[in-house]
């Protein structure tokens, strides 16, 4: 009779492992050209590429979405087997997700305005005299929560918002990169020559993240995937 409980308790861990592996993970980003966006319908982008290439490798299937910033962010505070294909890594976040492997070498951030503005600035002290945007969750709110008074900072839910918003001259600067700005430029059909670089901020490099109470065998998986490719020269970081 034991022989048999632990046969059919056998089979059906089998069955539960088989249907968890087959189980799509939840994959979520906001637009973020040229790294990760949709168009017609199909994921795109320099890090989506990176991750499509880390998830086959590590045989987990997923389920890709792009949603908004700051819903993004909170999933990925609560949700289980929760993936981010591109968070900035910063002492404030470390501790609150398991970082996987990198998506880029390194993000210059730097305040940007309209090239017609003639406020000129020298030093993050005389950033602080001006009204700043950035994208609300984004890791660009943590810098100014960090080093601006409340009244200079202001936050949208969406990367385009910041250009229209200079173009409108109803903000002075915002942070960005500068690969971000020639993407946005383009797709909003602005003239990328209009806005100007002030003033370097600080470099943060991107992580494909998981959620801290995503399943430990899947961020073993997608770690040994990642220095697997690494060393095969398989994936580049831009």
């Amino acid at each position: 009779m034991k022989t048999v409980n632990l046969f059919v308790s056998l089979i059906l861990i089998g069955i539960s492992l088989k249907t968890f592996a087959k189980e799509p993970v939840a994959l979520e980003m906001s637009e973020w050209r040229p790294f990760v966006y949709m168009e017609d319908g199909k994921p795109m982008g320099i890090a989506y590429d990176i991750v499509k290439t880390l998830f086959e490798r590590a045989n987990i299937a997923y389920h890709f979405e792009i949603k908004p910033w700051a819903r993004v962010y909170q999933n990925g505070l609560k949700k289980k087997n929760y993936f981010i294909p591109g968070l900035g890594r910063t002492l404030k976040r470390e501790k609150l997700f398991h970082w996987i492997c990198p998506l880029t070498k390194g993000t210059n951030i730097y305040f940007y305005k309209l090239k017609s503005n003639p406020i000129q600035i020298n030093s993050l002290e005389e950033a602080k005299k001006y009204l700043v945007a950035v994208e609300r969750g984004s890791y660009y709110q943590n810098f100014l929560e960090t080093h601006f008074p409340q009244n200079k900072r202001q936050t949208v839910t969406q990367t385009d918002q910041l250009l229209k918003m200079l173009m409108a001259k109803r903000i002075n600067f915002i942070l960005l990169d500068e690969k971000i700005i020639l993407k946005l430029s383009e797709k909003l059909g602005f003239d990328p020559n209009m806005f100007e670089k002030s003033l370097f901020a600080f470099n943060a490099q991107d992580y494909l993240v998981a959620s801290i109470n995503t399943d430990h065998a899947l961020v073993v998986k997608l770690k040994k995937a990642c220095m697997a490719l690494k060393k095969e020269n398989l994936i580049n970081f831009n």
